[in-house]
């Protein structure tokens, strides 16, 4: 058998980076943003252009060309608000996507990235979420000023923020947990602050587990499909 020229894998890993990541791929989230960014970006400038060829052609706005411009603030508006509803989210870099990586192939969990779910009050954004079996472990958001890589809460507790941390977690687990809603598969939900805890939930889980089942993957699938429905 002859051996695979260099050359060619390189190609290949170039070919994975040049896909467009699909819902629940790292990198969807940056995706997603750049695409609401440029479509209203388009759609203003496509707004004005109509207006101004209307003033200038006509001297006046009662023109078909207004028309087609009222018309083009919907998807602006559109395109706006979903822009501003995931500008703050906070994806893995690429070294903390390898480590979540490396956690779901050793223990054979069932990983998602950039998950987003949508309550009554806001926008909540998941950069990590891991589905092992009936357990679904939620790697939250990093507050401000911190990191999903370390987090010390008892040092938080000498300045008194251990209970912001708490409700912070309480709040993304109860989002997280819509996940059963109207679901006849019920998942144990689990939000960690950092990849170091969610690895060691993770462990947990599998370590105590039995040997996975076809069962057992299919309800994964079922799972995943229902956590990227609930978000953009």
């Amino acid at each position: 058998m002859s051996k695979k020229d260099p050359g060619e894998k390189n190609i290949v890993k170039n070919n994975d980076k040049r896909k467009k990541p699909n819902k629940g791929e790292y990198g969807y989230a940056a995706r997603y943003k750049n695409r609401k960014i440029i479509l209203t970006l388009i759609c203003f400038c496509c707004i004005v252009i109509d207006v101004m060829i209307g003033l200038i052609m006509f001297q006046t706005r009662a023109t078909l060309f207004t028309i087609v411009a009222c018309v083009m603030s919907l998807p602006f508006a559109k395109n706006l608000i979903g822009y501003i509803m995931v500008v703050k989210f906070k994806p893995l870099t690429e070294e903390q996507h390898e480590k979540a990586v490396s956690m779901g192939r050793n223990e054979d969990a069932l990983m998602c990235y950039d998950i987003s779910i949508s309550d009554t009050e806001k926008m909540y954004f998941f950069p990590c979420v891991a589905i092992y079996g009936n357990n679904v472990i939620g790697l939250a958001q990093a507050m401000k000023g911190e990191s999903v890589d370390s987090f010390d809460i008892n040092k938080k507790a000498a300045t008194g923020r251990d209970i912001h941390h708490i409700e912070y977690l309480k709040k993304n687990e109860k989002t997280l947990a819509m996940i059963n809603d109207n679901s006849r598969i019920k998942a144990r939900i689990v939000v960690c602050l950092t990849l170091q805890d969610m690895e060691k939930e993770l462990y947990k889980v599998s370590s105590n587990a039995e040997h996975k089942t076809d069962s057992k993957r299919h309800n994964e699938s079922v799972l995943k499909e229902r956590l990227l429905e609930m978000g953009v």
